[in-house]
Parts: structure tokens; sequence; C-alpha cells
């Protein structure tokens, strides 16, 4: 970006940030400038796109705390299962908390892991998750509601099959000759 075209927005002010000026730099396509600023929740100076900070794209609010404002705690709404899953992040890994009733059940187990590993540096025990259930009962068979078939599906030899029946007898004796008694 020609330094002739450089705005400058030094003194601008929003929730988050105050710019206190140019850094000379842009980013990796050139096109937008660098700006040093001022983050007011963290009270340190940040390098930040310029774009962001104008157009509000980008709050400083730390991470953990934007997702804890926003409801991110560990727990979401589990479809399939029809509760509330609970999991936390600890070094990389997801540590699964279990399936509840409700979410404040569930984010209650989410402070708990979280308070065990701050405080004693403790990490959840393993929580079985429940089997998924097959709308049959039977391994690769399954009931297609929008299809109203039985749909039999595998893989053997790294390529998947799958054939839609009538009836589940035409599907199990399907499933008998494809996988040969399995």
């Amino acid at each position: 970006m020609p330094q002739n075209r450089r705005k400058d927005y030094r003194g601008y002010e929003n929730d988050d940030f105050i710019v206190i000026d140019d850094t000379g730099k842009t980013t990796a396509d050139g096109h937008t400038q660098i700006l040093l600023v001022f983050n007011k929740h963290t009270s340190e100076y940040e390098e930040r796109n310029a774009n962001s900070v104008v157009y509000g794209n980008i709050t400083g609010v730390p991470y953990r705390e934007a997702q804890h404002s926003r409801g991110f705690d560990g727990v979401h709404w589990s479809k399939d299962k029809c509760a509330y899953q609970a999991a936390i992040g600890i070094k990389n890994k997801r540590y699964y908390l279990g399936t509840f009733e409700s979410h404040e059940l569930g984010r209650q187990a989410y402070q708990i892991a979280l308070d065990n590993w701050i405080n004693s540096g403790v990490t959840p025990s393993k929580v079985e998750k429940a089997p998924r259930n097959s709308t049959t009962g039977e391994k690769n068979i399954q009931w297609s509601e929008s299809e109203q078939r039985y749909r039999f599906k595998a893989v053997r030899n790294g390529k998947q099959t799958m054939k839609r029946f009538k009836t589940i007898v035409e599907a199990r004796q399907f499933k008998q000759q494809f996988l040969g008694g399995n």
C-alpha cells in the first residue's frame, strides 16, 4: 500500500480499542493497515487490522471470557440424544462429561471439572458414552423415515455399500449374504 494512501486513525476510539498510531505494516495481502491499539478490556497494547477495529469485527474481550459471556460454557443441546451434553477442553484434549436433562446440570458438571483442574490439576475421569441406538436394533440396518424403507449400509474392503429394502426381512437376508453370516 503506497504511503500516501494510508489513513490516519490516531485517536479513533470504540467500546473496545483506542487507536494509538499506525505501525507502518500491512496485512499479508498488502491492502489493510496494521494499527497499534490500546485494548480497553485487557489494558494492553496490541497490533490489530485497521478494518477489524474500525468496523467492529473484533472485540478486545479475551477468548475465554468471550465464550462465557455468550453462553459457551461447555454445554450444548444434542438433537440426537434429546438432552444436554457437557464437555471440557484441557491441554488440547476434550473430556466428555456426560448427558444431562437440563442445561444447568450440564453447566454444574462443567464447573466442577473446571474447578478440579484449576485447583488440583485433576482431569475428569472417563465417562462412557451411551451406545448409539440403531432404529431397528440391527447393526448395519436402519429405518429411513423420509424414504419409508429399510437401509443396509456397510463398508467392506474400503468400499461402502448401501441398499434399500421394503421389509426388514429382505434387509436381513441381504446383510447375511453380503457379510457372510455376521
